[in-house]
């Protein structure tokens, strides 16, 4: 029996009786003599584990650059009063408005818009398409400037719900270097007549907001 109590005072631990822990003095002795249930005091907190190991790099993102600058551009007043209507399919074309940009490089982005207004009054309905090019050559150039908005347009009539129209052609270019002219350019065509179409004048622009890179 002093064996056993002597092991108790030794570990000094806690044991279950009844569904509930007791404690022991350092003799062996219950710690009470009611009992009661005994409540330890919470010990200090143990050490931080250690860093948990860093995750791999995430993806590299897109190249890119800052922009440097914002320039704005406008086109002067409409370069014609009308236009001619064409007899042969992809005839010529003709400018309406024209701006000169310098000083672009590659990475530069040109965002553009352009409107015109056209009446068609040769009693007959006409094809009316609009184009964006880009050109090194000048205002009037079409056949060697890169296309920035292909062309788009369609049927023009000559009713008077329907013979005078707004025309509008948005475009983006990227790529241009040094000295470049954006034209927009307008070509009608019929079977029927080469009567001209008219540019209704002081009621649209050319205008271009030039991101520097």
């Amino acid at each position: 029996m002093n064996r056993i109590i002597l092991a108790l005072a030794l570990c000094a631990w806690c044991f279950a009786a009844e569904a509930a822990t007791y404690c022991l003095n350092s003799d062996g002795t219950l710690a009470n003599s009611s009992l009661q249930p005994c409540i330890g005091v919470p010990g200090p907190a143990g050490p931080a584990g250690p860093t948990g190991a860093q995750g791999p790099a995430g993806p590299q993102g897109p190249a890119g650059g800052a922009i440097s600058a914002v320039q704005t551009y406008s086109s002067g007043p409409e370069m014609v009063p009308q236009i001619v209507t064409n007899t042969t399919v992809n005839g010529g074309w003709t400018s309406i408005y024209s701006i000169q940009i310098t000083n672009l490089n590659p990475q530069d982005v040109v965002i553009l818009t352009g409107q015109y207004e056209a009446t068609n009054d040769l009693g007959i309905n006409v094809g009316l398409v609009s184009v964006l090019v880009r050109s090194t050559v000048g205002p009037n150039e079409w056949q060697t400037g890169a296309i920035v908005s292909p062309a788009a347009g369609g049927d023009f009539g000559s009713v008077s719900n329907d013979h005078h129209r707004a025309v509008y052609i948005p475009g983006i270019d990227t790529g241009a270097n040094g000295t470049v002219y954006y034209n927009l350019l307008s070509s009608s065509q019929s079977t029927g007549t080469n009567g001209p179409i008219q540019i209704m004048q002081g009621y649209g622009n050319l205008r271009a907001v030039v991101l520097k890179h």
